[in-house]
C-alpha cells in the first residue's frame, strides 16, 4: 500500500513535512501518510481542549 515506512524526529512538524513533501516530489513515492507522535503531556493538553470546541454530529 504504501512505497516508504518512515520514522521520523525533526525540529518540528512543519520541517517533518517538508522533508516529505520534497521526497514525494521527486516522483519516487506516490502516497504519503503522516501520524504525528505526541507526548503524553501534549496528549493530555488536547482531551482538556476538546472540552471547549463545539462540535456537534451531522443530523444533530
Amino acid at each position: 500500500e504504501f512505497d516508504l515506512c518512515l520514522i521520523l524526529e525533526g525540529p518540528d512538524n512543519v520541517r517533518a513535512a517538508s522533508a516529505l513533501i520534497a521526497t514525494a516530489a521527486g516522483g519516487a513515492i506516490s502516497k504519503i501518510q503522516t501520524t504525528v507522535l505526541m507526548t503524553a503531556e501534549e496528549g493530555l493538553e488536547a482531551i482538556k481542549g476538546a472540552g471547549s470546541v463545539e462540535y456537534r454530529p451531522p443530523g444533530s
